[in-house]
């Protein structure tokens, strides 16, 4: 997992760096704080991060304004099957914990 978060972080920085605009910096150093956050919560209570398998970064989307949703399958390849789960809306960047 730490690979995974290590990675993260190389690659916000070097966003951070290369890009002149100013709102997609500060976006980017939200992101980074947050991932901060997480290592620090890691750090003290390590106990409730055992169970971690690992964590995903939601990539850059096609537009600023789209969102990522989450789908049930309900075990189908037939889409017309599968719910979306209405109150779970992710963005760009978000962080995805994947538990054992």
């Amino acid at each position: 997992m730490s690979f995974i978060i290590k990675q993260t972080i190389e690659k916000l920085l070097s966003d951070i760096i290369q890009n002149q605009n100013i709102e997609y910096r500060q976006r980017k150093i939200l992101e980074l704080k947050a991932i901060l956050k997480i290592i620090i919560s890691m750090e003290k209570d390590c106990d409730n991060f055992k169970g971690v398998k690992k964590v995903h970064r939601l990539p850059d989307s096609k537009t600023s304004y789209s969102e990522f949703r989450v789908i049930d399958d309900v075990d189908s390849e037939d889409r017309s099957l599968w719910i979306e789960l209405e109150d779970l809306k992710l963005s760009q960047g978000d962080l995805i914990i994947e538990m054992k």
